[in-house]
């Protein structure tokens, strides 16, 4: 049975609608009000309307002032850059420690966490970043955190690679977590919590109405996506995020169905023509056409069958076939931790279609070395 969600409500096809979809927040308003009654709060939460909307509720809500639910401070995750760059695909240890420094500095005398934040997707997200920040400043110091669960706006049923961190001498705590993870904001939590072995008393408040089939669309699945990207983009990244190490530019064009992949020396209409004869599910490949003969766009026409992992491995593929000499990798100066180039994980002579076959088991290993955290059907 096949469900979407239409405005928030859940709907099982040809059914009937089933309870609306209510994130964490509402949840705690409206039925858990007593986890917070007499707490002194710091909240972290988004940059912009997200955000807004949660220091808002917590600052003016009846139910909070009732519960006399005190406001200590608040902190926002930084606002992160519409471009993309390779530091959205791999964390960066630096901002986790930053991120600690500065909750710390605004705690006062607060004895709870409350953190709401959109799923983070990408390994380098911020969100992610600063739900470690927390987990690790929380063990330190003695304070509760209590994670506002929201919904992974891609479904939760569907999990790929890569995974780029280096199994034999990896240091990066994300080893193992796929591009497309298909986990929670709370789900996310829990498990850093346990891999990093930050000690946070930990408490996840889960969403209701929401089912790990389930994908969200209009206004709610709007709020919960990086700012600029469609789900469809946002899908298709956690599988291209390696080509920006190839000396390939890629970027987001008004089409929200679509990627766009470029370089002044890629023959488009060649590379276009080979992905098509692929018959890849779920996407369609087109050349540029008028003043953009160097762009190939990359179009989902079946967000269920696409997988982009496999996506981005055929067209790297038939790219180097075309241009053997043209794809750079990056240095060991300019690579970051935990993230690497498709030109080495997909070495000449490879076939791509096994490879992404392989990534595709080493994701599913991880959806069930970590089912002890999932929290939802």
């Amino acid at each position: 049975m096949v469900l979407v969600s239409v405005t928030g409500v859940a709907w099982a096809q040809g059914g009937e609608p089933r309870e609306p979809v209510r994130a964490g927040l509402a949840v705690l308003r409206t039925e858990q009000i007593s986890r917070v009654a007499r707490r002194r709060v710091v909240l972290v939460t988004p940059a912009g309307s997200l955000g807004d909307a949660t220091v808002r509720t917590f600052r003016t809500a009846a139910e909070f002032r009732a519960a006399r639910t005190v406001v200590e401070a608040e902190w926002r995750v930084p606002a992160a850059s519409q471009q993309l760059d390779r530091a959205l695909f791999a964390r960066d240890t630096a901002h986790v420690r930053r991120f600690e420094g500065a909750i710390e500095q605004v705690l006062g005398s607060a004895n709870l966490i409350v953190v709401d934040l959109p799923v983070p997707l990408f390994r380098g997200a911020q969100e992610l970043e600063a739900i470690s920040a927390v987990l690790r400043l929380a063990g330190r110091r003695g304070i509760a955190v209590l994670v506002l669960d929201r919904p992974n706006p891609l479904g939760g049923d569907r999990v790929d690679g890569p995974a780029w961190d280096d199994p034999g001498g990896a240091v990066d705590v994300l080893h193992g977590l796929p591009s497309r993870h298909g986990m929670t904001t709370g789900e996310l939590a829990d498990w850093l919590n346990v891999r990093e072995a930050s000690g946070a008393s930990l408490s996840v408040l889960p969403v209701r109405g929401w089912r790990r089939s389930d994908m969200l669309s209009g206004r709610q699945a709007d709020d919960l996506l990086p700012a600029g990207l469609s789900a469809e983009q946002a899908a298709l990244l956690t599988g291209f995020s390696a080509l920006l190490h190839g000396g390939l530019d890629l970027s987001v064009p008004d089409d929200p169905r679509a990627l766009v992949i470029r370089a002044d020396w890629l023959d488009a209409r060649q590379v276009a023509s080979a992905c098509e004869e692929r018959l890849i599910p779920g996407v369609r490949f087109q050349a540029g056409r008028g003043d953009r003969p160097r762009e190939v766009r990359v179009v989902v026409t079946d967000p269920r069958t696409a997988r982009p992992l496999r996506v981005a491995l055929a067209l790297f593929d038939e790219i180097r076939k075309l241009h053997p000499d043209a794809l750079s990798g990056p240095s060991a100066d300019t690579k970051p931790a935990g993230a690497g180039p498709l030109g080495v994980w997909l070495p000449p002579g490879a076939d791509a279609d096994s490879l992404a076959d392989r990534a595709l088991v080493a994701a599913l290993r991880f959806r069930q070395s970590v089912r002890d955290v999932l929290l939802y059907r």
